[in-house]
């Protein structure tokens, strides 16, 4: 919701003025009550910056959702972005800062009327504050927390990325031959190329410098990347097979709509890639000559 919420926010400020004329052209009889306490004469300035102040703040929640959502985001950094989301409300709320647009917006009111504003935009920082607190963990022992150090994306010994995988119990994990292995990385994770990667991209890279096969810690990274960190991919593939089999379609088989899916979702080519890509597929340019995907 915040993420449609915010430009339809954003584009009632960018047309604030005309909607304000047209609705006062309109008089308080012709628009509805809380219409005319938005745009209305009196007080009009005030529901601007109360709109002002939700641009602002929906901006820290839509970053932080669409970080959960990237399709390149794993559960090693859940924790770091959730700490950071309640991090920016609590400097908020302690340098009691609502946006610079809104702040120049106070000054402009009568005392008692600022500070009136100013105490409901604090209130929602405490209430989003304890929102966050009351569902998500952010102590030190939490999932989230422990699984964190999993990602290799910060300095991390070898004793608390053993803590962490002993906390969940991973099976098969040999402890002394991680050791080993661990030793035999670190020097790659501290390289400059590693900075700026992923966790997962991490992973590869030490995988694929590795002279020796890494085999625990292949197991510790299938276990981490194998879990889901939200349903936003699962949302997208449906969006897609709803566009694939739609009602002018509604002959596809299920095979056929699984197969475009998959290239829809794991072909990462140009489209004028993937055509030069095509013509070389000699096989599968036959195959579609003699129409071997379709039955009768």
């Amino acid at each position: 919701m915040t993420l449609s919420l915010l430009p339809s926010i954003d584009r009632i400020l960018k047309c604030w003025r005309p909607l304000t004329s047209y609705f006062q052209s309109l008089g308080e009889e012709e628009c509805s009550k809380i219409l005319w306490k938005c745009f209305g004469e009196d007080g009009n300035e005030v529901s601007e910056m109360y709109f002002l102040f939700l641009s602002h703040i929906l901006k820290v929640f839509s970053d932080c959702i669409e970080a959960l959502e990237a399709k390149s985001f794993s559960i090693t950094s859940v924790f770091k972005v959730l700490t950071e989301l309640k991090g920016k409300l609590e400097r908020r709320l302690k340098d009691t800062f609502v946006g610079f647009a809104v702040n120049n917006k106070l000054k402009q009111l009568t005392p008692d009327l600022a500070k009136k504003c100013e105490a409901d935009f604090l209130v929602f920082y405490e209430r989003a504050k304890k929102y966050v607190s009351e569902r998500y963990d952010f102590s030190e022992n939490s999932f989230h927390s422990k699984v964190s150090k999993l990602g290799l994306t910060t300095a991390v010994s070898y004793g608390e990325y053993s803590d962490a995988v002993q906390a969940y119990s991973l099976k098969d994990i040999d402890m002394d031959g991680l050791y080993e292995e661990y030793g035999m990385v670190e020097a790659i994770l501290s390289s400059s190329e590693m900075e700026g990667c992923h966790s997962e991209e991490r992973y590869l890279k030490l995988f694929s410098k590795a002279e020796v096969p890494l085999l625990n810690l292949r197991k510790v990274s299938a276990y981490i990347f194998s879990i889901p960190c939200s349903n936003a991919h699962t949302e997208r593939v449906f969006s897609m097979m709803t566009s694939a089999w739609r009602n002018e379609r509604n002959h596809l088989d299920v095979d056929s709509v699984k197969a475009e899916l998959h290239i829809c979702v794991n072909f990462t080519f140009e489209c004028t890639d993937t055509y030069q890509r095509l013509l070389t597929n000699k096989k599968l340019l036959e195959a579609a000559r003699k129409g071997q995907t379709y039955r009768k």
